[in-house]
């Protein structure tokens, strides 16, 4: 991974420190991107201090913000013009329903629109370096989504579950995987996706439903550093170099079900984006 350049979002703790951590041991600059720029920088000059000649960059981003990612974007391409990974690893968790400055539900929002809107205005510098690779983190709580529920993605019909929510965003970041991978074929770029697993981390401990999983769940949870494996895997190894649009449990392909692979909705929540991100 020397002279490779990648970005982590979400890299201020858990999943997205430790696959920045991981890729810095590699030789690769990392460019952390987090919300809040004090906690970042605390957790850069953590990692500095545990690797010696770690490279590290920490840029701040509101992926709830369709400008803040625009403003990322349009810095991050001012300062690097080479793009070789990006981890989409940030995610969100409400327990109540709220809107974004956009108008959107935030789960929506932050957790694929954020991984959709970022792409897209990355796409460019990460076509023009060689062999790119995407990583999407998702989840295996997309397989608790039974039904299409993209016309009320909003919540605006449907009562409010932030599980439900959080579960609908995930199958979101399979399909876009998907459709998005369909799309670049014929480039030198590779996009794929995969499930960490239950972790222990403190993402979602402000919903009494995580607080009560991460309880249940406590003895069979995986550690931060053991879930980034994959990500690790996706974004450095050769195995998988030329492999692209394909899900990704402990580093093996596997298959999802075929509400995610519904070319038809794959398109539909595509178009959508599109139009949401549109300004």
């Amino acid at each position: 991974m020397k002279d490779k350049i990648c970005i982590v979002t979400g890299a201020n703790s858990g999943i997205g420190k430790e696959t920045a951590k991981q890729l810095v041991e590699l030789g690769a600059h990392i460019v952390m991107i987090v919300r809040n720029e004090e906690k970042g920088s605390v957790v850069l000059t953590e990692i500095k201090k545990e690797i010696r000649n770690a490279s590290l960059d920490l840029m701040v981003c509101d992926f709830s913000s369709q400008e803040s990612i625009r403003t990322f974007t349009q810095t991050f391409k001012e300062k690097y013009n080479q793009l070789d990974v990006l981890v989409n690893n940030h995610g969100a968790l409400f327990g109540k329903r709220q809107l974004t400055p956009d108008g959107l539900e935030s789960t929506f929002a932050v957790n694929h629109l954020g991984y959709f809107l970022l792409t897209k205005l990355l796409l460019d510098i990460l076509k023009s370096s060689a062999h790119s690779r995407i990583i999407n983190v998702s989840s295996g709580a997309y397989a608790a989504v039974r039904s299409w529920p993209l016309k009320d993605y909003n919540y605006e019909k449907r009562r409010y579950s932030s599980f439900k929510a959080y579960s609908e965003s995930k199958l979101y970041n399979i399909m876009f995987t998907y459709y998005l991978a369909d799309l670049l074929s014929e480039t030198n770029v590779t996009v794929n996706t995969y499930t960490p697993g239950f972790t222990r981390t403190n993402f979602g401990k402000n919903t009494l439903l995580m607080r009560f999983f991460s309880v249940l769940l406590a003895p069979f949870a995986n550690s931060p550093a053991k879930a980034a494996k994959t990500a690790i895997y996706l974004a450095s190894s050769p195995e998988v170099e030329n492999i692209t649009g394909k899900y990704f449990v402990k580093c093996k392909q596997k298959e999802t079900n075929p509400l995610s692979n519904n070319k038809e909705y794959q398109k539909e929540l595509w178009e959508l984006s599109e139009q949401l991100t549109t300004r």
